[in-house]
C-alpha cells in the first residue's frame, strides 16, 4: 500500500527537469531481498512435514525474522551492501549468514539453498501459501507420494471460505495474483530501463494491466514499446545478464516475450507499430509510482508509519529519529488497539 504523504507548497521547490528520474530509483528493493528469505523459511518447513521429519524451528524462525525485519520498499538493504549506509544506520543488524544470503540474493537473485527445491511441487506450495486458511500442513500434503489433485482439493479447503477455482488454479501452475502494485512498479521500470539501456535507446513504453494504482494486481500485465523484434529480443537476453531477480518465461510469439520475477509475478513486453504513450521510463515513472517524482525537499510529513507498537519493526524513537534526519517536520504512527 502506498502511504499518504504530504508535500511542500510547488512555490517552495520546483524540480528543473520533470523527466528526469534518480539512478536511485533503479536499485534493488527491500522486499526483492526479502522474499527468497520467506521462501526458504516455508520450504524448508513444509518439506520437513512432508517428510515426517522435525521442522528446524531455531532456522526457520531465523529466516523469517530477517525477512520480515528488512521487508519494506525501500532500498537499504541494497546501500547496506553497497557501503553506503553502515550497521548503525539499520534498525535490524543481519547476522553473517543472513548478511552472506542477501548478499548472494544481489549477485544472482536467490539464494544457494533454493536450487535444491526448484521443482513444479515446490513452486505449487510457493503459489498456494497465498490461500489464507491452507497453512503448511495442508500445504505439505500436495508433496506426499500418491496426493491427486482432486483429492487434496476436496479435503484441503472444506469448511474455508476460498474460491475453488482460485485454489484449483493455483495448484496447477497459474499464479495470477493478487500482487500488489508497489511490489511491481519499481522492479519492472527497472528492467524496462536495463531495456533501453541495452539497445531500445529510443522506445515509448504503454503499460496495460494496471488500471488501480492503489489496488492489488489479479490479471495479466502487458508491456508495449515500438522497434524491432531483433532488437527487442537482443535487449531482453542482455538485460537478463544483469537483472538476475527476472527471467525468460515464455517467448509468446515473434513480437511478445514473457519475462517472470522471481517473487512470481510476470508481464509480456510486446511490440507496437504505432508509437505509444508514454515517451520514456521518467514519464511511465511518474504516471505509475506517485513517490517516484517527489523530490525529498518536497516531503513536509509521513502521515502512514507502523512501529513496534502496532505490527512494524523500529521504535517510535528510531522512528522519529529516521523523520527528522530526512527533513519531516512531523509523522503519524498507526496503533493496534484491543477494545
Amino acid at each position: 500500500m502506498k502511504r499518504p504523504i504530504s508535500r511542500r507548497s510547488k512555490e517552495i521547490h520546483e524540480p528543473n527537469n520533470a523527466t528526469t528520474i534518480s539512478k536511485e530509483y533503479f536499485r534493488l528493493r527491500d522486499f526483492e531481498y526479502a522474499q527468497p528469505l520467506y521462501d526458504l523459511a516455508f520450504l524448508i518447513e513444509v518439506d520437513a512435514l512432508a517428510r515426517g521429519n522435525e521442522v528446524p524451528k531455531f532456522r526457520t524462525f531465523s529466516l523469517w525474522r530477517a525477512g520480515y525485519s528488512l521487508d519494506g520498499y525501500g532500498s537499504t538493504i541494497d546501500r547496506w551492501l553497497e557501503g553506503t549506509i553502515q550497521d548503525g544506520d539499520l534498525d535490524y543488524v543481519p547476522s553473517a549468514r543472513i548478511r552472506q544470503y542477501l548478499t548472494n540474493i544481489r549477485l544472482s537473485g536467490t539464494v544457494p539453498e533454493l536450487h535444491s527445491y526448484r521443482t513444479e511441487q515446490h513452486d505449487r506450495c510457493l503459489r498456494l501459501r497465498s490461500v489464507r486458511g491452507l497453512g503448511p500442513s495442508k500445504i505439505a500434503a500436495t508433496l506426499s507420494p500418491g496426493c491427486s489433485a482432486e483429492d487434496w482439493l476436496h479435503q484441503s479447503i472444506a469448511g474455508l471460505d476460498v474460491d475453488p477455482d482460485r485454489v484449483a488454479r493455483l495448484y496447477h501452475i497459474s499464479n495470477d495474483g493478487p500482487w500488489q502494485t508497489a511490489h511491481i512498479i519499481p522492479p519492472m521500470l527497472r528492467f524496462l530501463n536495463k531495456l533501453q539501456e541495452y539497445g531500445l535507446h529510443t522506445a515509448r513504453w504503454e503499460l496495460s494491466g494496471i488500471s488501480d494504482l492503489f489496488k492489488p494486481v489479479d490479471g495479466p500485465i502487458s508491456v508495449a514499446t515500438n522497434g524491432a523484434s531483433d532488437s527487442l529480443g537482443i535487449a531482453v537476453e542482455k538485460a537478463l545478464e544483469h537483472e538476475k531477480h527476472f527471467s525468460y518465461h515464455s517467448q509468446l510469439d515473434d513480437t511478445s516475450i514473457h519475462i517472470r520475477h522471481q517473487m512470481g509475478w510476470g508481464f509480456r513486453v510486446q511490440l507496437k507499430p504505432e508509437p505509444c504513450a508514454s515517451d520514456n521510463i521518467a514519464d511511465l515513472a511518474q504516471t505509475l509510482d506517485p513517490l517516484a517524482s517527489i523530490y525529498p525537499s518536497d516531503l513536509l510529513a509521513d502521515l502512514h508509519l507502523h512501529t513496534a507498537w502496532s505490527d512494524g519493526n523500529a521504535s517510535v524513537n528510531t522512528m522519529a529519529l529516521a523523520a527528522a534526519a530526512r527533513g519531516l517536520q512531523y509523522f503519524a504512527r498507526r496503533t493496534v488497539c484491543e477494545l
